[in-house]
């Protein structure tokens, strides 16, 4: 079984972010609106920046998807 977390990217929650990764994840998924590329580049420098941080994080599979991909970045 199991369990999805889904979080918004905003400023004020990104805080809270490592209150979610325990010894029990076992994978991120991280969606991207592609469409605004700006947007991508704050998601990239965030994502990198969870990574360095959160060593229960090192070695788990990582997906990243990109929403709204069809537009031009």
């Amino acid at each position: 079984m199991a369990a999805a977390r889904g979080h918004t990217g905003a400023l004020t929650i990104r805080p809270f972010w490592p209150r979610y990764v325990t010894r029990e994840t076992e994978a991120v998924i991280w969606v991207v609106d592609a469409g605004d590329a700006a947007r991508v580049e704050e998601s990239r420098a965030a994502l990198c920046g969870l990574l360095e941080r959160e060593m229960l994080l090192l070695g788990l599979p990582l997906l990243v998807l990109l929403n709204k991909a069809t537009h031009s970045l």
